[in-house]
């Protein structure tokens, strides 16, 4: 039985592209926490499976980093909070350091996280403020890889804050002497390090590339920090020597005037994507963000028992946007009808909305890429905010689930595909 697994946080995050794995690599991102300091509380959530777990939660580059050993027991959860790093000051004696802040002119800091299990475990790192929350699911071993293009939202602009709010790119390298390169979208630059360097536009699209070595993280961010939509780093191209984790994040969304939402996700390599999505039916607007891969790429769009229909042609980088109609489950492919040849492989971001709140996600593509069994775990059990999963199965599994040792009850959702 194959399984994805998509969870809700609602006010949290979309769908979790869950991974069960043994060893992950991950570079928190920088927050404004609306404006002010840090993305806070930020907290490392960590679920075994039926196996006790030894978890060890490192940071290679950064000697003054003492790692953190965790003894999990089968079925259980543990929260690290790692807030203690967050608000980060050049000199201040004790603090290492966590966020991949801009700190100095080349950009690169030691502050790459690799965490190890002896058995399999989720990991996903939880920004649980109240009304800036997200989550970012941690991929394993299906988050590194050579070739990444990145999926941004372009529909809401960032606040201006003093501390300042944007989005940007965050990447880790595992492997010593890994050179990664970025190339931009035509028409669009890019800034890095503090003081900040440019990287100007220009059609074809601006070249740039770095160095690191491992446990080494880099972020790259739109020109000068620019909150404006236009310059969103959406199709930005990331390809390296040796394998490497891809975080995105895009801090305080402008959506309302108490709309303050932060979001992000990592993300998985080109050949971790898929040719074919469904997207859960969600508040409007239900938004997805579609990038190409290929050149040529065909995307098709339908509602369940519907026939495709031709939504747009992109080329390797292009992205799309398209709008989910009201309370209702659609399928985005690149091959036109389910019979038919496997199309290009391609990312979809999904944003989404409860009240003022946005959430968003990586979404998996179906087909055999989930598993048969995944923990999870309900963080801020005392506020507000709702608590769903979506499974995504074939019909014959839908009365084969367990949760906690006992049968599910689902609430199968009609005409899904």
């Amino acid at each position: 039985m194959c399984v994805g697994l998509f969870l809700l946080f609602s006010g949290f995050s979309t769908t979790l592209f869950a991974q069960v794995d043994t060893d992950f690599w991950f570079v928190v991102p920088e927050l404004s926490h609306r404006g002010n300091t840090g993305g806070t509380p930020g907290t490392l959530r960590i679920a075994t499976l039926e196996l006790d777990a030894t978890v060890t939660i490192e940071m290679p580059a950064n000697p003054a980093f003492t790692p953190i050993v965790l003894n999990i027991l089968a079925n259980d959860e543990a929260a690290v909070d790692l807030t203690y790093l967050i608000d980060y000051l050049p000199g201040n004696a004790g603090v290492t350091g966590l966020e991949n802040k801009a700190l100095t002119p080349n950009g690169i800091n030691p502050f790459g996280l690799h965490i190890t299990a002896t058995n399999m475990i989720n990991v996903y790192w939880e920004v649980n403020y109240i009304y800036g929350a997200d989550i970012w699911t941690l991929k394993g071993s299906n988050g590194l890889g050579t070739l990444f293009y990145t999926p941004f939202q372009t529909e809401y602009p960032n606040h201006f804050t003093a501390m300042p709010s944007y989005s940007a790119i965050d990447v880790v390298a595992p492997q010593d002497n890994t050179t990664i390169t970025f190339t931009l979208p035509d028409g669009v630059g890019a800034s890095y390090g503090e003081p900040m360097s440019t990287i100007p536009a220009s059609t074809p699209g601006s070249t740039f590339s770095v160095d690191l070595d491992r446990g080494e993280t880099f972020s790259l961010f739109p020109f000068l920090k620019s909150t404006a939509v236009a310059d969103k780093l959406a199709g930005t191209r990331i390809s390296s020597n040796n394998p490497i984790a891809v975080v995105l994040k895009d801090d305080n969304l402008n959506t309302a005037s108490q709309g303050r939402s932060t979001i992000g996700d990592q993300i998985v390599p080109v050949d971790v994507t898929g040719d074919t999505y469904v997207v859960p039916a969600m508040g409007n607007p239900n938004l997805t963000f579609i990038v190409a891969t290929q050149d040529n790429t065909n995307i098709y769009i339908n509602a369940p028992g519907t026939p495709p229909v031709l939504y747009a042609t992109l080329m390797a980088g292009d992205q799309v946007r398209y709008q989910l109609p009201n309370n209702t489950i659609m399928v985005i492919s690149s091959k036109n009808g389910i019979s038919a040849p496997p199309g290009p492989p391609f990312y979809v971001y999904h944003i989404a909305r409860n009240g003022m709140t946005r959430a968003s996600a990586l979404l998996p593509p179906i087909g055999c890429t989930g598993n048969t069994q995944l923990a999870f775990t309900r963080a801020r059990e005392a506020v507000r905010e709702d608590f769903y999963f979506f499974l995504l199965t074939a019909d014959e599994n839908v009365d084969e689930f367990w949760i906690d040792g006992a049968p599910a009850d689902p609430n199968v959702i009609p005409n899904d595909p």
